[in-house]
């Protein structure tokens, strides 16, 4: 009844405070364009087969230019910036735009297309450029909730000039991304830090990206840089795109998604136990919603079920108001860090006619996005949200069979009976409620005591010892995509790869990572099976560099598609061109670039200077190239014009 009431409670004051109305926190995708001098909100879903559904809301104030919008899951709006005025807007789903006015603190004299709302929903986070200097300067994190929407200013710090077009939040890692215009490539924005990484240019322009509830990165854009209606899937670890589907067509894109998620599980072990027996409760709380949360915790146990001890947990700064020697488990202000997080109870049966309980457990005060209140899931059932089911063994129910278990080597076996303080007789005659067996062979015992009485044999036999094979080593070429597997008896184990250098595998807990072969390297493969054996192999990757460049000799810049660029290229995308020159025979610089990709002719010189065409003739050219395992190399040599 307890439970019921805390969710009418917050249902009806969730409706009380609602002037607006609000989107739904459930991964669609939302863009801002202006189509026809007027902007629109686009929603786009996007399915598991990459499907992708398309609705638009039409704006109240449809004259506004809107941009750096990011989702707020504290109140469930949209929120960005007027282009022009600099007001902060607030969006519902129904495409009503209201004004809060221009934050306090904030520059005007700035232009701002990047922005996110932070993963608590306090903040607009939006970043600041610089039209004289035509770099970003300036990160702003605006309180959507205070008075004035005070503006708190730090500087941009990065590694190389940027102008940043969009930012996003990864719900899984909690890192937050950006795709920098200027140097065509997806970043990382950690506080005021921009970091670019060895990533592969980007040739379409991307003015909106966005993560959806997996952690997989989405942009919006075009290869023209004023006319975006193409949407792309990311590979954010290696900064490059793949095109997915074709949208609305439209000017001045930005965007954003609410992909957060947080689930609650419980599990109850054993499931069917017997009256006087010791259960383990486990909760699990997966948090990724890109930062930590608090929230009200409560699992109210039937009369039956006393808490004896708290075993485990990951909470840091929370405090249990109840617990041991009762049948309530509360913890008021539960810090949820990011990722998982554990708590694990002991809970004694007392002797009970009951035969079947259903338990469940609840959090509650959380943001509105997250869905304010969560019942416990039952994650051995495919039901969403469903209670735990404790169905009472009685004395006929019981079978040895059921108390099993093997070490991890699998050559020695144990009964532990569900059973204390009573009397045992095993065949051997030992006394115990717990018999280690190393034989082959028949068992039986003879056990009671107030609650149960145990009579049961087995005929034990012993399974095939475990067994993890890795192939011994592979050889690749560099830039080559490849895959590691394995071959084990293992039944359902739990995954972990890792590796001797920082190559990023696609997954670390699934059966088959893919990764790119950039040096040498070791992956070592942990299975960990239902009694939390371990078990270890390896596989060793041995890389064979590729040097292999092709650089033009001669070129012909008249226009007519065929040869009309000078530029670097490779059978693989296997180098970054770290910077190119052009030079005249009097030292002239003609042509002059840094860090780009090799093998795209956007990035190559055309044969011009200061907008006019050069002299038919011979010119010099002097490269630093870096490969993907770091290495860098000079090279020099001529490039002929030759003009029809």
């Amino acid at each position: 009844m307890r439970l019921l009431a805390y969710i009418l409670l917050f249902h009806a004051t969730s409706l009380s405070v609602q002037a607006s109305t609000p989107f739904a926190c459930d991964g669609k995708f939302y863009t801002v364009l202006s189509i026809d001098n007027k902007s629109v909100l686009q929603e786009l879903s996007v399915s598991s087969t990459e499907t992708v559904a398309k609705r638009t809301i039409e704006l109240s104030q449809p004259n506004r230019q809107i941009t750096a919008i990011g989702m707020s899951v504290k109140d469930m709006h949209l929120y960005g910036l007027d282009f022009d005025t600099k007001e902060l807007l607030k969006i519902d789903a129904t495409g009503k735009v209201e004004s809060l006015g221009v934050p306090e603190n904030l520059n005007t004299d700035l232009i701002y297309w990047a922005g996110d709302v932070s993963a608590e929903g306090n903040h607009l986070i939006v970043i600041g450029h610089n039209r004289q200097l035509q770099e970003d300067t300036h990160i702003y994190r605006i309180a959507l909730f205070s008075p004035n929407h005070y503006a708190g200013i730090s500087s941009v710090i990065s590694d190389l000039p940027t102008i940043i077009t969009d930012i996003a939040t990864d719900p899984v890692r909690g890192v937050m991304y950006c795709f920098d215009k200027q140097n065509r490539q997806i970043a990382v924005l950690g506080g005021s830090n921009v970091t670019h990484y060895q990533h592969q240019k980007i040739s379409p322009y991307i003015e909106s990206i966005f993560f959806d509830r997996s952690g997989q990165l989405f942009g919006y854009g075009a290869t023209s840089e004023w006319e975006h209606n193409t949407l792309y899937a990311i590979d954010k670890l290696r900064g490059s795109i793949l095109p997915i589907s074709v949208a609305a067509r439209g000017a001045f894109g930005d965007g954003c998604s609410c992909p957060y998620t947080l689930s609650f599980e419980r599990t109850i072990t054993p499931e069917n136990p017997t009256s006087c027996e010791e259960i383990t409760i486990d909760y699990a709380i997966t948090n990724h919603t890109g930062t930590g949360r608090v929230a009200d915790f409560e699992d109210i146990l039937p009369e039956d079920f006393i808490i004896e001890s708290v075993v485990d947990h990951t909470f840091t700064l929370a405090t249990i108001e109840s617990a041991e020697a009762s049948n309530a488990f509360i913890i008021p202000s539960l810090d949820i860090l990011k990722g998982e997080n554990i708590i694990q109870i002991k809970v004694k049966l007392k002797a009970s006619f009951e035969e079947k309980y259903e338990t469940q457990a609840l959090i509650f005060n959380l943001p509105l996005g997250l869905g304010e209140n969560m019942l416990s899931d039952n994650p051995k059932t495919n039901n969403l949200q469903d209670a735990n089911i404790t169905q009472l063994l009685q004395s006929e129910d019981i079978e040895l069979e059921d108390y099993l278990s093997f070490n991890c080597a699998k050559d020695t076996a144990t009964i532990t009976l569900p059973l204390q303080n009573g009397t045992v007789e095993w065949n051997d005659g030992s006394t115990a409620t717990q018999i280690k067996m190393s034989e082959a062979g028949l068992y039986w015992v003879k056990a009671q005591n107030e609650c149960l009485a145990i009579e049961d044999s087995i005929d034990l036999r012993f399974p095939a010892p475990p067994m993890l094979e890795m192939e011994n080593q592979q050889r690749l070429k560099q830039g080559t995509t490849a895959t590691l597997s394995f071959d084990t008896n293992i039944d359902r184990p739990t995954i972990q790869w890792s590796s001797t250098n920082d190559m990023e595998l696609s997954c670390l807990d699934c059966l088959q990572p893919s990764f790119v072969a950039i040096q040498n390297s070791t992956y070592y493969l942990q299975l960990t099976d239902e009694y939390g054996c371990t078990f270890m192999d390896s596989t060793q990757v041995l890389v064979d560099p590729i040097r292999q460049l092709y650089i033009p000799t001669a070129f012909s810049p008249n226009d007519d598609g065929i040869n009309d660029t000078f530029f670097i290229q490779s059978i693989t995308q296997t180098a970054t061109i770290k910077e190119l020159m052009v030079i005249d025979r009097w030292g002239t610089v003609l042509y002059h670039i840094k860090n780009a990709p090799i093998n795209d002719p956007q990035f190559g010189w055309n044969g011009a200077f200061n907008n006019q065409l050069v002299t038919g003739g011979t010119y010099l050219w002097i490269a630093d190239v870096e490969y993907l395992d770091g290495a860098v190399e000079q090279l020099k040599g001529t490039i002929e014009v030759v003009l029809n």
